[in-house]
């Protein structure tokens, strides 16, 4: 009788804690003018977990775990963007915006 009353509470607690432990992470990128990005790189460095934005510009991490996190978004010819996230995310799901990144030279000598 103690055994089974052992079993049940201990499956209730580990039930608990992997349901209370697990969160997700959602958002759109898009870039400045609210056009969407496809295929955008969404990572948290300090659990080592990514994901990609869909055609939609959306993107979803799950199985995160309580805490505060470095976002970082990167797309080919846009700058980098970082935020500082606190999971589980409250409110609204997240909006990035990148910004145009350009490099401009003032000048530049071809040899041959």
């Amino acid at each position: 009788m103690i055994r089974q009353l052992f079993l049940v509470a201990f499956f209730f607690v580990a039930s608990n804690l992997s349901v209370s432990a697990q969160h997700v992470l959602k958002g759109v990128v898009t870039d400045q003018h609210g056009q969407v990005l496809e295929g955008a790189n969404i990572w948290i460095s300090e659990l080592r977990k990514g994901a990609a934005s869909d055609a939609q510009g959306n993107f979803s991490l799950a199985g995160l775990p309580t805490g505060v996190f470095t976002l970082e978004v990167s797309f080919v010819g846009f700058s980098n963007y970082r935020q500082v996230v606190s999971v589980p995310q409250q409110g609204a799901d997240l909006r990035i915006a990148l910004e145009d990144f350009s490099y401009q030279v003032d000048a530049f000598i071809v040899t041959g």
